[in-house]
């Protein structure tokens, strides 16, 4: 008896515990364990010889009325599984028709031997199947955030980093997020979990978003026209917050300081950086390429669960960054053009230079020119016209932030190149002189975003024309 009693009560838990991960594995983590399937579907089975066995020859002690339920339940069984042993038709007295196996008997011996054959493999199946669930193969979001990787399918635990290499675990998909800015907006509407956006700071102003995620990014919350008070944050419901830049350590005016740690952790919140920009003041190394952001994709992809799409956009980008890198294969490094961004929205009596760490670095380098202030370690560094002057560069693009409209953008560009051109210390510079101005606008070169590859292509076709024909 007491081994029937141990099989009722490694199957009950079996099957609740199958259960768990049906419910985790359809509604969580978004990924099925082929192996965990087939695990399922011994179990369950196993459950249901095992009660009304145990019912019908007296293990499971029971009220009369309650025991045709139990053969109706051996009745389905047999209708789906066939006669086991001990259920089949047979002449012996006190077997399938009559009590109990007799202990110590042949078919009792032959009966635990099926039955533990079966649990362990069951079990096999559950240790080799599920287990590599948790393996190196779910990815670390970190890494990838850090090195551009590749990103496996989502699955649960996902692991990602902070600027200071701090890990953050999630168990699951985030199900209310908050964005920091309309650039973590947008990826995360890129990535179809947009749905799940509660709130954001920074919002979007009228034509920021591209036009395929635009009415899906008007409709998202704002909870702040810049960055969002603390109490509102930390009140908001979210359990996911993902900062685009640093944090912040005061949030300003009359906003009073950012959430510490502790405080984030009490109210549920768990924190995503993207490394591409909050990290880029400290990157170890000068950035180049777009690794970077496309790891910031594909480790939102995890943590969101949707992995397959953040590799589609990633492989979007990588291939307009590479047919722009064929174009100008023949071009030689000292023919590469000088390059300045001039961020006009940050003001005219001190000019802002992007560094070598910033991501609009890395843009102008992918598209065949050289940034002027390549050598500057650091994102964003004031300087001084004596120093755009002296690197003279050949190419200035108008750095203007979206004003909502075509028209009111054109206004904006031109405003930046009328003062380039009559500003006494610039309008003697090369590019000012022979009227090499880019019209790309500030977000789409300087913040992370699935759109720096389409800036990138808008840059080479304005430099290099003849080599590179076609752009977004």
């Amino acid at each position: 008896m007491w081994f029937w009693l141990g099989l009722q009560a490694g199957t009950l838990f079996g099957v609740g515990f199958v259960t768990w991960l049906t419910d985790q594995t359809l509604y969580e983590i978004g990924a099925v364990c082929p192996y965990c399937i087939v695990v399922w579907i011994a179990t369950i089975p196993l459950f249901w010889y095992t009660t009304p066995h145990n019912v019908r020859h007296g293990v499971i002690p029971l009220p009369a009325r309650w025991r045709p339920a139990t053969e109706l339940a051996r009745g389905i069984f047999r209708t789906f599984f066939g006669t086991f042993p001990g259920h089949g038709p047979t002449t012996s007295a006190g077997s399938a028709h009559g009590g109990p196996l007799a202990p110590g008997s042949s078919q009792e011996s032959s009966m635990r031997s099926r039955v533990l054959c079966g649990m362990a493999a069951a079990v096999a199946l559950l240790v080799t199947g599920c287990g590599s669930g948790g393996s190196a193969e779910s990815g670390d979001a970190g890494a990838t955030a850090a090195n551009g990787g590749a990103s496996s399918a989502a699955a649960a635990p996902v692991k990602v980093t902070d600027c200071a290499g701090k890990e953050t675990v999630f168990d699951s998909a985030p199900k209310k997020i908050v964005t920091s800015n309309a650039s973590s907006l947008e990826m995360l509407l890129k990535l179809g979990a947009g749905d799940r956006v509660i709130g954001t700071g920074f919002p979007p102003g009228k034509g920021t978003l591209p036009a395929d995620v635009a009415d899906a990014g008007a409709k998202v919350p704002v909870l702040g026209d810049m960055v969002i008070p603390k109490e509102k944050l930390l009140g908001s419901g979210a359990d996911l917050y993902v900062e685009t830049f640093a944090d912040m350590g005061g949030m300003g005016g009359g906003m009073g300081t950012a959430p510490t740690a502790q405080e984030y952790q009490a109210a549920g919140i768990k924190r995503v950086f993207l490394h591409s920009t909050a990290c880029a003041a400290t990157a170890p190394t000068t950035v180049r390429d777009l690794t970077g952001v496309e790891g910031d994709i594909k480790s939102l992809g995890q943590v969101t669960g949707t992995s397959a799409k953040a590799d589609a956009l990633v492989a979007d980008m990588e291939k307009k960054v590479g047919a722009v890198k064929t174009a100008l294969a023949g071009v030689a490094a000292d023919k590469r053009p000088g390059y300045f961004f001039f961020d006009f929205d940050a003001g005219t009596k001190q000019p802002m230079a992007v560094g070598n760490r910033q991501v609009a670095n890395a843009v102008i380098t992918l598209a065949g020119a050289r940034n002027v202030f390549g050598d500057v370690d650091g994102d964003f560094k004031p300087v001084s016209w004596e120093d755009v002057v002296a690197r003279n560069p050949d190419w200035i693009q108008l750095g203007v932030r979206n004003r909502g409209s075509d028209a009111e953008n054109k206004k904006a560009f031109d405003d930046a190149e009328k003062f380039l051109r009559e500003f006494p210390a610039t309008k003697g510079l090369k590019a000012v002189q022979e009227g090499h101005f880019v019209r790309i606008g500030s977000e789409v070169t300087t913040i992370a975003g699935t759109r720096n590859a389409d800036t990138v292509q808008q840059i080479a076709h304005t430099l290099f024309p003849d080599q590179v024909k076609d752009a977004q």
